[in-house]
């Protein structure tokens, strides 16, 4: 988290985290060959970045005061690097 806004208006009360991830995923990938004779595994990695806001909102005018609503999104996708490759041919 980088930065926390916390606001009110009357009995409406919001707070907004906002921060940035970085991170990697790797995955395979059964497909048919291209020749449709067989079939092709591939792996692949990628490292991912970006930004999100955490956004919540409350009435806090009944008691026990609840959060009115809820969101967080991710913003500003980065994906820095990608890479795919075959591990087995199945010809």
């Amino acid at each position: 988290m980088d930065a926390v806004d916390i606001e009110r208006a009357g009995t409406d009360l919001s707070l907004i985290f906002e921060g940035s991830f970085t991170g990697r995923s790797s995955g395979s990938v059964v497909q048919t060959a291209f020749g449709g004779d067989g079939l092709d595994l591939l792996q692949g990695d990628s490292d991912v970045a970006g930004r999100f806001p955490v956004l919540v909102y409350w009435s806090l005018a009944g008691i026990p005061a609840r959060p009115s609503d809820r969101a967080a999104k991710v913003t500003d996708w980065a994906y820095t690097d990608v890479t795919v490759w075959p591990l087995a041919y199945g010809r």
